[in-house]
């Protein structure tokens, strides 16, 4: 038996843990470190090496490793490359696959946990996703109904409109058509009262009438208050028609006796 040496090492990353992995896997002190992005350990082991005398070099496991699955296969890698190199004993070889088993199995576990996780992210920002087009679709709804709501109030508003100025036109029309009728029923008035003005003017001047009223006592009226009422009549068909041509509101007064 003869001690030899052997290196064991890995190359990976600057900063990825590969000198404090060497460190706390092979309980050494010191680690060479090549450059920042390679560490190695020289151990002094108990080698067997009969058959190869002058022939051992050193063993590297060049393993890169971002994720904690491959670094699992790193440190499996190293242990396997160990105990081949440091004990070639059946049982030895053994126990370092049942302990690579394990690990490897750790690193299976670790690595279907890091797979959920992100089966549950990718799943919560789909359903997050389908959330934001839900809302946004149902703003876009909310905003339709607004335009045509709003659209429905400015038609309702412009019927009413029209309405209001129909009715006001046929309103105006009416009371243009009342006040022309009226008009000309106080014109027929007008006419009439002159014609039996006169009427009763050329009958009290002739001499028949004279002779008639020399015979008539003496309570009964004379011309001159006939020609009075007459008058009389004529003044309220002349108000009657001064106060229809302002629009406002209209009487008839018997002159004789002042009622309405």
């Amino acid at each position: 038996m003869a001690a030899k040496h052997v290196t064991v090492g890995v190359v990976g990353i600057t900063g990825s843990g590969k000198s404090r992995t060497l460190n706390s896997l092979f309980q050494v002190g010191d680690i060479a470190r090549h450059r920042g992005d390679g560490s190695y350990v020289t151990l002094t082991t108990n080698l067997y090496c009969a058959r190869r005398e002058g022939q051992v070099t050193p063993l590297v496991a060049e393993v890169f490793f971002c994720t904690e699955a491959d670094r699992y296969k790193m440190i499996s890698r190293w242990v396997r490359d160990y105990h081949r190199a440091a004990a070639p004993d059946p049982a030895q070889n053994m126990m370092a696959t049942a302990a690579q088993l394990m690990e490897l199995e750790e690193a299976r576990s670790a690595l279907a946990i890091e797979q959920i996780d992100l089966a549950n992210r990718q799943r919560e920002l789909c359903e997050a996703q389908q959330d934001l087009t839900a809302g946004q679709r149902d703003v876009t709804k909310r905003e339709k109904i607004v335009a045509e709501k709003e659209r429905d109030l400015a038609e309702a508003k412009k019927e009413w409109h029209e309405m209001e100025a129909k009715r006001m036109q046929s309103q105006l029309r009416d009371q243009s058509d009342a006040l022309k009728r009226l008009a000309e029923a106080v014109g027929q008035n007008t006419s009439a009262v002159n014609t039996l003005s006169e009427f009763l003017g050329s009958t009290s001047s002739s001499p028949r009438e004279r002779e008639k009223r020399a015979h008539l006592p003496r309570h009964s009226e004379s011309e001159p208050s006939i020609q009075l009422k007459v008058f009389a009549l004529q003044k309220s068909c002349f108000a009657f028609e001064t106060t229809m041509g302002t629009g406002g509101q209209w009487s008839i007064r018997n002159a004789s006796s002042g009622r309405a």
